[in-house]
């Protein structure tokens, strides 16, 4: 599962491609996206403006808040299923932007190196859908065998 990704659009390809308001004051191209940051999301509660969010979930019976950067991803085959996400999943969701993630090589036996997987064109990755869930766009991931197989451009990182 993803621990980094990149969003780096600039704010006009934004507003042009969601149809939403873009407060350049506040929103910046991030290319380490990390957990516990506030990232750009476009959410149900406000569909008209990017948003900003913390990365990470502290659920309701945690004691210790800390574990927020802990429960960070979710698998889509066990979503509605595990109490963690179950409510979460059917009322507050949002869309996360992404141009791209990264995922880690091992260099040796002791080092590995982050590579960032992006589309093959300069483009948000979304699938145009009306799913009565987010009327808009939803975000589609791949699993590492589907990337390693498609025509999405990996790219290594210095």
């Amino acid at each position: 599962m993803c621990g980094r990704f990149s969003f780096a659009v600039i704010a006009e390809m934004i507003e042009e491609h969601f149809h939403v308001r873009v407060d350049t004051n506040t929103y910046k191209p991030r290319y380490n996206c990390t957990p516990t940051q506030n990232l750009a999301v476009i959410s149900n509660k406000n569909p008209n403006e990017l948003s900003f969010y913390k990365w990470g979930l502290i659920p309701v019976w945690a004691k210790d808040k800390s574990i927020g950067s802990k429960l960070i991803n979710a698998k889509a085959e066990t979503i509605e299923q595990k109490p963690t996400f179950k409510n979460l999943f059917k009322r507050k969701r949002c869309l996360v932007l992404s141009d791209g993630f990264y995922e880690w090589k091992k260099v040796n036996s002791k080092e590995k190196m982050p590579v960032i997987l992006k589309p093959g064109e300069e483009r948000v990755w979304i699938e145009e859908k009306d799913t009565g869930l987010l009327k808009r766009n939803i975000i589609f991931t791949l699993s590492y065998q589907q990337v390693a197989s498609s025509d999405i451009a990996a790219v290594e990182t210095a």
